[in-house]
């Protein structure tokens, strides 16, 4: 399975030097330019190890494994490396350990608890595969646990007529024109519950919920992503949609 999976990403079925999954060593990179990618291939092709870079800005069962498997080591900012140590030593403690020498290529390493790395610094790959960190998000919300096939999405006449007047590009390419409050409605909730949350603050007018997620589409063989902001109610136990980007 992991070799079929592999193979379809690469667009290949005729790897020769394929023997087993583990002989494979993945680096999954984000939020870089086109420009840094094409310099990434660039380089990385003088070296004979390099097999080839896949895309998995969408979703697919390749990218779901890599969710489960691939590990958070540390982070890199700017000439800082920033890593996690046991939580019983303290955070005033430099605890880091790396098979890598940073310290002679001109970085400074530095390491926090586990505790407050892994909560709030270690990156999570999206997957469709499991939707329980839906609820997660929810409980950052609120302490009110939420079985999200239960959750009430809300789309207005008028703020449908809204997004088809000032975002009739996205709406479009979506192919969304034509679409009902109550159609919309039900594809929300069929898309949102495999997504992440992110950007998530209360609302100073009424204190209610407000977040970010990021929606898929896919439209003829094309595939497209929209940013959506939505509110929630958790008292009524609804979703309203705020806008999409």
């Amino acid at each position: 399975m992991l070799k079929k999976m592999l193979f379809n990403e690469l667009k290949t079925n005729n790897y020769k030097s394929y023997q087993v999954s583990h002989q494979i060593f993945i680096v999954y990179v984000n939020n870089i330019s086109e420009n840094t990618l094409r310099n990434f291939r660039k380089r990385l092709n003088e070296f004979n190890a390099f097999i080839d870079m896949i895309d998995v800005s969408f979703s697919s069962l390749f990218k779901d494994y890599l969710s489960f498997i691939l590990c958070n080591s540390f982070i890199k900012s700017g000439k800082n490396i920033l890593t996690n140590h046991p939580d019983d030593v303290s955070n005033d403690i430099d605890e880091s350990k790396f098979g890598f020498d940073f310290k002679n290529l001109g970085y400074t390493i530095k390491s926090v608890q586990s505790i407050f790395y892994d909560l709030f610094l270690s990156y999570k790959i999206e997957c469709v595969q499991n939707n329980s960190d839906v609820n997660f998000s929810f409980c950052a919300l609120t302490p009110d646990v939420l079985d999200i096939d239960k959750l009430l999405i809300k789309v207005s006449d008028e703020k449908l007529e809204y997004l088809k007047t000032n975002k009739k590009s996205i709406m479009k390419r979506l192919d969304l024109l034509k679409i009902s409050t109550r159609d919309l409605e039900e594809k929300i909730k069929n898309k949102i519950k495999n997504n992440y949350f992110f950007n998530l603050r209360i609302c100073a007018e009424d204190s209610s919920y407000l977040f970010n997620t990021i929606l898929e589409f896919g439209i003829n063989k094309k595939r497209y992503k929209v940013l959506v902001a939505f509110k929630y109610e958790f008292l009524n136990k609804e979703l309203y949609l705020i806008t999409m980007y």
